[in-house]
């Protein structure tokens, strides 16, 4: 709005004279403060991807979430019915604004909807059926295990050794959700 009337004000005014507005700064709503985000480059991309193979559910989901631009509880909630795979569309109403989104289906985005339509269990009306169920008991720790999942483990000061740390057998779940079974929450 502000770079509209200060246009207006340009064409309106003599040649070489100060436009009284151009100082006024427009403060955000109650208590709001503006944050400037630097989008992530193909590198930084590249490595989140990366380290987020660990948690196939965490990695989809930041696919979904790049792919799309949606807020964490609209990719969560993403429903099949809202996905047309053979015209490469998403087609949603979002939860906070209640925008009508229609959406391109990204290569990569792609991989990972036919991955799990081919693990969909019958009846099984979402996406990401343990993200929406994880988003609605416990949001925080949804957030915490997509955060967890994307810090690649660092080396301890001092250290030369570039091997990584050992790993536990992963449990039923965690190989249910990287491909070699049915998605649980459904």
């Amino acid at each position: 709005m502000k770079t509209v009337l200060a246009q207006a004000f340009t064409l309106v005014l003599e040649p070489h004279s100060d436009n009284p507005f151009k100082a006024v700064r427009i403060l955000p709503d109650s208590g709001d403060h503006v944050v400037n985000r630097t989008p992530l480059d193909g590198c930084e991309i590249r490595r989140l991807l990366k380290a987020a193979e660990s948690d196939p559910l965490a990695c989809d989901l930041i696919v979904a979430g790049l792919s799309t631009g949606l807020r964490r509880g609209d990719v969560c909630r993403l429903r099949w019915e809202q996905v047309d795979l053979d015209r490469g569309a998403l087609r949603l109403v979002t939860a906070k604004t209640g925008a009508s989104l229609t959406l391109p289906v990204l290569p990569k985005l792609r991989e990972v909807l036919q991955r799990r339509a081919r693990l969909r269990s019958d009846g099984c009306a979402h996406v990401f059926p343990e993200a929406e169920a994880l988003l609605r008991e416990n949001p925080g720790g949804l957030t915490w295990r997509v955060k967890k999942s994307s810090r690649r483990p660092s080396r301890r000061p001092g250290s030369s050794s570039t091997a990584s740390p050992r790993r536990s057998k992963p449990s039923r779940r965690a190989r249910a959700a990287s491909g070699s079974g049915r998605y649980p929450g459904c």
